[in-house]
């Protein structure tokens, strides 16, 4: 169930990062001032930050998740 954690983080950051700096993404809607489409791309920006946070939460925990396990660490409340 980690490794799934920890792949789900790399896979989630990976499409945060891609959409934020893939200049066939950004192209369409860094020209596109006066045309209605300005929060269109800060909405996009915005959602690829979330992506790319939640990504790398997903994968830290993911990460500590599978060293856990190599431990054999078990959480005792």
């Amino acid at each position: 169930m980690n490794v799934l954690f920890f792949l789900a983080g790399i896979a989630i950051l990976a499409v945060g990062l891609w959409v934020r700096f893939d200049p066939q993404f950004t192209q369409y809607f860094d020209n596109s001032e006066g045309t209605g489409l300005d929060t269109v791309s800060q909405i996009l920006r915005i959602g690829a930050y979330i992506l790319i946070g939640l990504g790398a939460f997903t994968f830290v925990i993911g990460f500590c998740g599978c060293c856990g396990a190599i431990k054999d660490s078990k959480v005792r409340f």
